[in-house]
């Protein structure tokens, strides 16, 4: 059996429970929490991310928000301008205030607390701060913000994967050190069997030659094996599943691998050539993790549409920033 993926929510027994908590003030940054929030679900699957939200009618929130929040590997903790007004400020020295109880919890427990500032919000000082919220203040914090959303969700997420998949960090390290340290890694988080498996398929593929110069990682659980990295052409694709599947003991192949950047680039520059009304015209293009920006000159509203037009059904791209200029010289 063989499933292709388009998102990257690794199918794992982890990500059948909640990896990711959000806490938030709806008043202060509700809307940019449920933005981010639809993203990271997309991203990691609907399973491992917690927002309040999601709880169902008829449920005790109080039960729900507690169990989520033990169970949890990191939280994310919006903070935005009104973080700190005069109103919250004083919810956070209330005891049965949830965003207070959300934080504590995570300080008290020893996980990640990622602090996302919001629209050029400040990290609140240790005076601002109950005694339990006080080492909130040592925590590293992200920014998010609409005018470069794109460029910082890209840096939440790959913050977020190297504490949710902590194996491809080894994995890429026992890419460099080799198959010694590929099944040290392998052992340590799979298991023997699948370790061997891991490294037999990785042997494979590193054989084969129209995958040379690929960086691909493999993940074996119980015989299903989970591939993810960049390739250039779809054959490269197809070919990193086949070898896959002719290793022994591979039960099915699940592909999360993708069009590298620059493969789409090229394949997007094919696409506009091909397009009659644009084909003449000097376009830039920039592709960063599958969105893709255009930018020049069209003499037309009808070249900048048709532009757009043409990147968007290339395989591979997930979003197009037409920046495209309409002028009459």
């Amino acid at each position: 059996m063989l499933r292709n993926l388009q998102t990257t929510p690794f199918e794992m027994k982890a990500l059948t429970s909640t990896e990711i908590f959000i806490s938030y003030r709806r008043d202060d940054a509700g809307h940019m929490a449920g933005r981010v929030y639809g993203n990271l679900r997309e991203h990691f699957g609907d399973h491992a991310i917690f927002m309040d939200t999601g709880i169902e009618g008829g449920e005790d929130f109080t039960k729900v928000l507690e169990g989520e929040g033990k169970s949890c590997k990191v939280l994310i903790a919006f903070i935005g301008k009104e973080w700190l007004s005069e109103t919250n400020r004083r919810r956070l020295n209330e005891a049965d205030d949830w965003v207070r109880r959300e934080i504590a919890t995570a300080l008290s427990r020893g996980i990640t607390i990622l602090p996302l500032l919001v629209d050029a919000a400040m990290m609140p000082t240790a005076n601002d701060l109950s005694a339990d919220l006080v080492k909130l203040c040592n925590q590293q914090a992200l920014k998010i913000d609409n005018a470069d959303y794109d460029y910082r969700l890209k840096k939440l997420i790959q913050r977020l994967e190297s504490i949710v998949f902590p194996w491809k960090k080894w994995t890429r390290r026992a890419l460099i050190g080799g198959v010694a340290a590929g099944f040290v890694v392998g052992l340590f988080y799979f298991g023997p069997v699948d370790a061997f498996r891991s490294i037999r398929v990785q042997s494979a593929l590193a054989k084969n030659p129209i995958l040379q110069g690929l960086k691909i990682y493999v993940r074996s659980d119980g015989g299903v094996v989970t591939l993810s990295g960049d390739f250039g052409t779809e054959a490269q694709s197809n070919t990193a599943v086949t070898v896959s599947m002719n290793v022994t003991g591979v039960k099915s192949v699940v592909s999360l691998m993708r069009f590298s950047d620059e493969a789409i680039t090229n394949r997007v520059k094919d696409a506009l050539k091909n397009t009659a009304s644009v084909s003449g015209l000097s376009i830039e293009v920039e592709t960063s993790d599958g969105v893709v920006t255009l930018m020049g000159n069209v003499r037309e509203d009808l070249q900048k549409r048709r532009a757009g037009e043409a990147v968007s059904s290339v395989n591979g791209v997930k979003q197009v920033i037409n920046q495209l200029k309409v002028t009459t010289r």
